[in-house]
């Protein structure tokens, strides 16, 4: 019979091959160029995509950034109830930065939108599948 540690481990490591499969099939749908989950503390959690590591470590800071915006002060309508950050740059590729629930917790979704692409859907759809993964 396994112990309580070890079975916790298999789940983690179920759960973690789950959000892994679900950031790489949402990359092969064509709809991102990159994909990375942070925690509320700015820890990644799982990627998919172009892992340039200059383009993670710029992704992980901006993210941080975000993270401490959102947790600078609570008052009705301040940065704690932001939502969605959207950053485009010159050549039109736009970086999309979401809060979404992941474990009945607050966690940090990051893509990368290539050109000519629409967003709000694919992400949308993303987001209810993030929040939809469960530990058990």
């Amino acid at each position: 019979m396994e112990n309580k540690s070890e079975q916790r481990s298999g789940s983690d490591v179920a759960l973690h091959s789950a959000i892994d499969s679900l950031l790489e099939t949402a990359l092969a749908a064509g709809h991102f160029q990159a994909l990375y989950l942070y925690s509320m503390d700015g820890l990644p959690i799982a990627r998919a995509g172009d892992l340039d590591i200059r383009l993670g470590n710029g992704l992980l800071e901006v993210a941080l950034i975000i993270l401490e915006i959102k947790n600078a002060g609570a008052r009705p309508g301040g940065p704690e109830d932001l939502y969605e950050v959207v950053v485009e740059g010159t050549n039109k590729v736009r970086f999309i930065y979401r809060m979404v629930n992941f474990l009945d917790r607050p966690a940090l979704l990051a893509v990368i939108i290539p050109t000519r692409r629409a967003y709000r859907g694919v992400v949308n759809r993303l987001q209810k599948a993030i929040a939809g993964l469960d530990a058990d």
